[in-house]
């Protein structure tokens, strides 16, 4: 780390050690030894990662707790004169702490699969999106009735985040563009709720694009999220800037129980907290054997309706 000394400077001269390569932290571009000149400003501080070496991240957050869970690790390969293949691979993948390394050119044959599941709404995974607007332990679960009850008052302090430590814990398909919040006694105007983070992504102050109500009178809130989702067939929700996912909403009563928070397509919306979803039927789920609900099996289910395989049933369309 080279700091800048000098009033106004606009270039910043530094010496590195010959006995290594080493990496600018910032370009990525790889220097020899000896001296070194770095253009600056007042944004940019010169710094060097040694070649070969390791170098764990705190991810920039609101507060020291959040940040210790999100660290991720910097490999360096400036010293490696020919590397085929850099993992950073987590058994688990509950959280984005590597668990192994390798900088080598003989990789495990596992690095390649996929460790993210399908997201589905598990009430514990969402936590405050701001201690400054709703401290945690204004927030209680029920994971019976698979409910966050958030009391908070104010514009947009019912504020949820996904936890830091469940970047790359889900994926979804891209098809399901709209993230919909299913809550009680929280304003249905679209100005008193707002999505700052998406995707990893820092989107600005953003309402949604659809507000109505469920049949049971809670809100249903829906951001279109297809402009902020990479061109890929699956998404995996994974820490880019400073959180995951973090939303607020403007509770009318000082006490709001969120029952669902998901990604759903445009037709899936008006089914929100039925548990009726339209789904494409998998194909291991026509290997298994498709069966109609008086229990016949089909051979091949033209019409749409509900079927049944392994136990499961999908909506055929």
């Amino acid at each position: 780390m080279a700091p800048v000394l000098k009033y106004q400077a606009s270039s910043r001269s530094v010496y590195l050690p010959n006995a290594a390569k080493w990496i600018d932290f910032w370009t990525g571009e790889s220097v020899g030894g000896g001296d070194v000149t770095k253009n600056v400003d007042l944004q940019t501080l010169p710094l060097y990662v040694r070649g070969g070496s390791i170098l764990p991240i705190a991810l920039p957050a609101q507060s020291a707790k959040f940040s210790a869970s999100a660290t991720k690790l910097a490999v360096e390969t400036g010293n490696s004169s020919y590397v085929y293949g850099i993992g950073l691979w987590s058994d688990q993948r509950r959280d984005i702490k590597p668990r192994r390394v390798w900088l080598t050119n003989e990789l495990p044959s596992d690095v390649g699969k996929d460790a993210a599941v399908p997201y589905t709404f598990n009430p514990e995974d969402w936590q405050t999106g701001d201690p400054g607007r709703v401290n945690q332990s204004k927030i209680s679960y029920d994971n019976a009735s698979r409910t966050i009850t958030v009391n908070a008052t104010g514009a947009q302090n019912t504020c949820l985040q996904l936890a830091a430590s469940k970047s790359d814990t889900y994926v979804i398909p891209r098809d399901k563009k709209y993230f919909a919040v299913k809550v009680s006694n929280v304003s249905d105007k679209a100005a008193d709720s707002q999505v700052w983070f998406m995707l990893g992504q820092h989107v600005g102050s953003v309402n949604p694009s659809k507000v109505f109500m469920a049949p049971d009178g809670d809100a249903i809130l829906a951001w279109d999220i297809s402009a902020w989702m990479p061109d890929t067939d699956n998404v995996h929700l994974c820490f880019g800037n400073q959180f995951l996912i973090c939303f607020g909403m403007t509770s009318t009563t000082g006490v709001s129980t969120v029952s669902e928070i998901g990604f759903f397509t445009e037709d899936e919306l008006p089914n929100i907290g039925t548990g009726i979803q339209s789904i494409t039927i998998p194909s291991s789920a026509k290997d298994d054997g498709i069966y109609d609900l008086s229990g016949r099996r089909l051979t091949s289910p033209s019409n749409n309706g509900i079927v049944v395989s392994k136990n499961r049933k999908y909506i055929n369309n």
